[in-house]
């Protein structure tokens, strides 16, 4: 069984739950990596939509283009960079473009994510579910010197590209796509065990990384569109609860200025000066 093949589960924290909560009944879609089709099989017999889709995994495919209007599946049609796609979906525009975690597994993302502009209807948009690399748990295994590949996950051994939040707003920026909603699903750090935990570092200030705004999310969920629009911002408040907790450490340049404030102050005292020539004297004599 492909290790993608997993149930669709649309009640817990997950990538596919948010991505259906961007999509609209009734709707055309070209959904890129459908795998088996979990999530494809939902769209058309729950949400009477018209579903495409693009699949380099053969046998996987086969399951999902049980549902599809159009299936492009295997190495060559299904190869999103050979952009087959393009050609065979020519006459095509759709509501919707889904791309749930496969950006990571492309040369070029943003080449992929140009191209489909152009199969956009007029309030089209491209939704995508994208691991971040900045999650606490790498950090904290980068700080061991790990880097360490795995068959799934943040470090899913088939990744080509990662990403940042800012990198995907840059990416975002490049093409002249406006983010119109935005999500993520956070995961608690030391729930898997091929990323570090806080516990393992006892002697070291785990504030200042714990007040990363976006350190416990595993994934970012972000709708683009071509048009500014109305924006679904469901994770400010995630970032707005990390610095509101760890306030003194998500404002590290008011704490250099406190702390200059603060040692221009005792340098200037009347009580540092008296007590310079005293302190010249133990040094002489390394009293200190």
């Amino acid at each position: 069984m492909s290790k993608y093949n997993v149930p669709l589960d649309l009640e817990t924290d997950n990538s596919l739950r948010w991505i259906n909560e961007c999509l609209a009944d009734n709707s055309t879609i070209l959904e890129f990596g459908p795998a088996h089709g979990r999530l494809t099989k939902y769209l058309v017999m729950n949400r009477n939509c018209l579903v495409d889709i693009v699949e380099i995994d053969t046998n996987a495919g086969k399951n999902a283009a049980k549902y599809a209007r159009n299936s492009l599946l295997g190495p060559e049609e299904g190869n999103i960079e050979k952009f087959i796609w393009a050609k065979k979906l020519l006459s095509n525009s759709y509501d919707f473009i889904i791309f749930a975690d496969v950006l990571e597994h492309l040369y070029n993302p943003e080449l992929v994510l140009k191209k489909c502009r152009e199969f956009l209807s007029k309030n089209g948009k491209i939704v995508v579910s994208i691991p971040n690399i900045a999650y606490n748990g790498l950090i904290l295994n980068l700080i061991h010197d790990n880097f360490i590949y795995t068959p799934t996950g943040l470090l899913d051994e088939t990744h080509i590209r990662f990403f940042t939040y800012n990198s995907i707003v840059e990416m975002a920026k490049r093409l002249n796509l406006h983010i119109v909603y935005q999500n993520a699903v956070i995961e608690p750090i030391g729930k898997y065990a091929f990323t570090g935990k806080y516990e393992e570092f006892d002697n070291f200030n785990l504030d200042v990384i714990k007040s990363h705004p976006f350190g416990e999310v595993y994934q970012f969920i972000i709708a683009m569109q071509l048009t500014p629009g109305d924006v679904i911002d469901k994770l400010t408040p995630i970032a707005e609860n990390v610095k509101k907790k760890y306030s003194n450490y998500a404002n590290p340049d008011q704490i250099i200025k406190e702390k200059s404030e603060l040692l221009e102050k005792v340098l200037n005292s009347k009580s540092w000066r008296f007590t310079a020539p005293l302190r010249f004297i133990c040094k002489i004599f390394h009293c200190f």
